[in-house]
């Protein structure tokens, strides 16, 4: 799956999107791969978006750091305020 990144359009749906099209996550470099979007502005993105998390880090090979893994959580819509209960 690859979704084309427009220039001059916000990066963060397009993240978004692919990041639920794979719930198990991806790196920043994957993310990269498949939306041609630069490291550095997926990176900032993924700060700013308040459903993406680092779900889990993966070892990088022979001296390499461990890569994040990012994935995003689906926020219900509606979250009612519980009712008070009378005594």
């Amino acid at each position: 799956m690859t979704l084309e990144n427009q220039h001059h359009q916000p990066k963060a749906p397009v993240i978004r999107a692919l990041l639920k099209a794979f719930p198990d996550g991806l790196s920043v470099n994957e993310i990269k791969s498949k939306t041609n979007i630069e490291q550095d502005n997926i990176r900032k993105c993924l700060g700013k978006m308040p459903d993406a998390y680092i779900d889990r880090w993966r070892t990088g090979k022979f001296r390499a750091p461990p890569v994040a893994i990012w994935c995003v959580v689906e926020v219900p819509e509606n979250c009612p305020r519980p009712r008070k209960q009378k005594e």
